[in-house]
C-alpha cells in the first residue's frame, strides 16, 4: 500500500504558526536536495502538503518563498553548527566536533553539500541575495574558528600561531566538505577528509 502524505492544510491541530514552519522547513531540505530552480510549484506543493494557493497567499512568489527558506536555513546552521562553537568554551574539541557535524550536515537525508553553496552554483547570479546569506553565515563560521583558537592557545592547548590564519586554513576545509560532499564524494571519502581535518589539528596541539 502506498502512503500518501497529509496535507498540511488537513493537520486541524496544528496552528498557523506551526504549519507554516513546518511547510518552510519541508522547502529547505527541497532546495538542499534538489535545488531552486529545478523545483517547481507543484514540487513545493508536494513538498509541503500546502496548497499553491496558500503557498502564494502567504508568501507573495516563489523568490519569497525561497528568501524565507534561505533564512531558516542561517537558523539551522547557527543552531546545529556555529553555536555549539561558540558557547561551549572549549578549544580544539569543540572545532573537532564542528566537523563531525558538518560531515553528517552535508551527507545524511540525500543532502550534498550546504545549500548556500549549491544555490549559488546553481543560479549563477544572486537571487534573493544568496551570496549575501552565504557571506554572513561564512563570517560567523570564521569568527567562531577564531574564538575556539584564541581560547586553544590561552590554555596553552597549542602552539602560538595567528588564529586568523588558522581559521582560514579551517575555512578551507569546511569548503573543502562541502563540495565534496556536492560532488558525490562517498562516506568513505569524507571521513578521510575528517580525519585530515583531525591531522592538521594534532600538529597544532602541544602534546
Amino acid at each position: 500500500m502506498v502512503s500518501r502524505k497529509k496535507s498540511v492544510d488537513s493537520l486541524p491541530s496544528m496552528d498557523e504558526d506551526d504549519q507554516i514552519q513546518t511547510a518552510v522547513d519541508a522547502v529547505v531540505l527541497r532546495f538542499w536536495k534538489h535545488g531552486f530552480r529545478t523545483s517547481s510549484m507543484r514540487d513545493i506543493e508536494v513538498a509541503t502538503g500546502m496548497s499553491i494557493s496558500r503557498l502564494y497567499s502567504h508568501f507573495g512568489s516563489k523568490e519569497e518563498l525561497l528568501n524565507t527558506a534561505l533564512q531558516r536555513y542561517g537558523q539551522m546552521i547557527e543552531e546545529e553548527l556555529i553555536k555549539p562553537v561558540e558557547n561551549a568554551g572549549g578549544g580544539l574539541a569543540v572545532v573537532e566536533e564542528f566537523f563531525r557535524k558538518l560531515k553528517r550536515w552535508v551527507s545524511e537525508d540525500g543532502r550534498r553539500g550546504c545549500m548556500l553553496i549549491n544555490m549559488m552554483a546553481e543560479n549563477g547570479g544572486d537571487t534573493c541575495n544568496i551570496g549575501k546569506h552565504s557571506e554572513d553565515v561564512s563570517k560567523r563560521v570564521f569568527s567562531s574558528f577564531r574564538s575556539a583558537l584564541v581560547r586553544a592557545e590561552r590554555a596553552g592547548e597549542i602552539t602560538a600561531g595567528s588564529p586568523d590564519d588558522r581559521a582560514c586554513l579551517l575555512m578551507g576545509l569546511v569548503l573543502g566538505l562541502n563540495i565534496a560532499a556536492r560532488g558525490g564524494a562517498g562516506d568513505s571519502e569524507l571521513v578521510g577528509m575528517f580525519n585530515a581535518v583531525q591531522s592538521q589539528l594534532r600538529l597544532w596541539r602541544i602534546n
